[in-house]
């Protein structure tokens, strides 16, 4: 009895050339134009052997594949114009048993399909239902594993891997013996899945798996201050030290500023007091002698004493001179001619000496800055001036230090941004950083989700048209290579229907060439654009059957209505 083979793929021409071909090898086909149709038939006919293609419309090769291993075993053959290694990775990890590309002869086809059949006989006949080995039991029949007692869950390719080896007790495989063993004498481009397969069953079948360390990239310091070289210093060490040398400079300002009013203020309250002292010895002088003259020295008063226990304690402190009421040094500096003070001399400070009743007895003066520091003064002096030297270093170091941790909280996003950033320069465009607050770098951000969402949509649209065209050209030069070897090999007769065929063909890709050229100029911008006339009822018709079937699985009724007279 023939096997039975299902054709599964959306391109007529296609599956038309399997069926032909295959009849002739000794096969019984079965067609389907979608994964739908596909599913039904398989439900009903039960093939031997499925050829399924990926790209289709309702339910692709993929979904179709998740869907009926769950129900059956029948060994599956991808026919697809998708060349990529994920898709082929993708596809046995569903339960593929080969992936062929497209476009692929029809002798290496029946080659692969006789591996696929040969294998699943051998292993119905030769092998257990149930195989036992190291606490670990496989079910053929269930497609069940258990490892002491408990089942665990494992995909088809890692299933078939298992059963391989525990069906093969003693012997050594290498990594080209297990590739034919599950995907037939032929296969290629899929070695290092082994290694991806071998590594997943060693994690699901092994009680403790040994899992990687922490990645040392995983690791940062908290404040970094150079990575890529001496010379390049993070954001948050220039934000730190722009604090700590604002914060520096504007102490040292302030600290500055107070010292020198602290002086000028003790200077002052100093003079007023040594002024104060002088008029007040001056008056009780005065009151007890009726005039200055003879006045040479301060009076020393105790407190409480009358003017009349006042006793003379020596002469006025250096700086200070009294004068009378005329201008006359009186005393505080060496003796005068006639004691009238030299032409030109100036004194800095003149405060009266009055009776109670307002009149004019004296005056107070200074000579240059005064009188000199007390060394008990000095010793004050110096003493604020440290104190506010010391508090103005100690407030930048506070500041240096809220100013870190607020770098470290401000510029989080910022970092964010950053990793985000080179994660795109290394082509990973699926990038989006939670945004919070309304500043500007919360613009920033939002900015650039939106052109990271951007690069992905138009990255994802060009990857999706290059498989497209990809598949479109495959298409048909699998058609018009298959129909010229089978021809060539006499496996096919020629016939005008076949060569009918690979003319239609032919002429689908000359449309396609002429399609891409369009699409190359329109993306060199140098695509001019006219204007010329269409027949709308032409137009619709043409979108109406390129969507039939679409229409007709989802129950979509077509109506359309053209109006007389249409704007220009």
């Amino acid at each position: 009895m023939s096997k039975l083979i299902l054709i599964v793929d959306d391109n007529l021409s296609v599956r038309t050339l399997l069926r032909d071909y295959l009849t002739e090898q000794g096969y019984a086909c079965v067609t389907a134009g979608s994964g739908r149709d596909a599913l039904f038939t398989a439900r009903h006919e039960k093939p031997d052997l499925i050829l399924l293609d990926i790209m289709m419309p309702e339910m692709d090769g993929f979904d179709f594949l998740r869907q009926y291993r769950k129900e059956r075993d029948t060994p599956v053959i991808l026919l697809t114009a998708r060349v990529e290694e994920t898709d082929k990775v993708i596809g046995l990890e569903l339960g593929a048993d080969d992936y062929v590309t497209k476009p692929f002869g029809m002798a290496e086809l029946g080659a692969r399909i006789r591996a696929v059949l040969r294998r699943y006989d051998k292993a119905a006949v030769s092998v257990p239902d149930v195989l036992r080995a190291g606490g670990i039991t496989l079910d053929r029949e269930q497609r069940t594993v258990a490892v002491s007692g408990q089942r665990v869950d494992l995909t088809r390719s890692e299933f078939d891997l298992l059963a391989v080896l525990m069906g093969s007790r003693g012997r050594t495989f290498s990594r080209m013996d297990l590739i034919e063993a599950l995907h037939g004498e032929i296969a290629q481009g899929v070695e290092r899945t082994i290694d991806v397969h071998i590594r997943n069953l060693r994690a699901k079948l092994e009680p403790d798996p040994r899992r990687a360390a922490l990645h040392p990239d995983r690791v940062r310091g908290w404040l970094p201050v150079c990575r890529r070289g001496l010379m390049r210093v993070s954001l948050t060490a220039k934000w730190v030290l722009s604090i700590a040398l604002a914060s520096l400079v504007g102490m040292a300002v302030a600290a500055v500023v107070v010292n020198n009013a602290t002086s000028r203020d003790f200077d002052r309250l100093r003079i007023e007091r040594e002024v104060d002292n002088v008029t007040t010895a001056a008056l009780l002088y005065f009151a007890r002698e009726g005039s200055l003259d003879g006045f040479s020295g301060m009076l020393g008063l105790r407190r409480g004493a009358g003017l009349g226990e006042a006793s003379s304690r020596g002469g006025l402190p250096p700086g200070v001179v009294l004068l009378d009421a005329e201008g006359n040094i009186v005393t505080g500096m060496p003796p005068l001619a006639g004691g009238v003070p030299p032409a030109g001399m100036a004194f800095n400070t003149l405060s009266p000496v009055m009776l109670d009743d307002g009149t004019l007895i004296g005056q107070v003066a200074l000579i240059a800055s005064g009188p000199p520091l007390d060394p008990r003064d000095q010793i004050y002096l110096d003493n604020t001036a440290r104190a506010l030297m010391i508090g103005a270093f100690g407030a930048a170091a506070v500041a240096v230090a809220v100013g870190a941790v607020l770098a470290r909280v401000f510029l989080r996003p910022l970092r964010a941004l950053n990793t985000a950033i080179h994660a795109v320069e290394r082509g990973d465009l699926k990038q989006h950083i939670d945004v919070r607050g309304s500043d500007e770098l919360a613009d920033v951000i939002r900015a650039f989700n939106r052109m990271s969402a951007e690069l992905a949509r138009v990255n994802a649209l060009r990857r999706q048209m290059t498989a497209d065209i990809a598949h479109d050209l495959r298409t048909p030069l699998t058609v018009i290579r298959g129909y010229l070897e089978a021809m060539t090999d006499g496996a096919l007769t020629p016939s005008p229907e076949r060569l009918a065929a690979i003319r239609g063909e032919v002429t689908i890709l000359h449309h396609l060439i002429e399609d891409l050229r369009t699409l190359s100029l329109a993306d060199a911008g140098e695509l001019r654009l006219e204007r010329q006339p269409i027949q709308p009822a032409a137009l619709l018709a043409d979108v109406r059957e390129a969507f039939a079937l679409q229409a007709e699985a989802r129950g979509v009724t077509w109506k359309s209505t053209q109006r007389r007279t249409c704007r220009r």
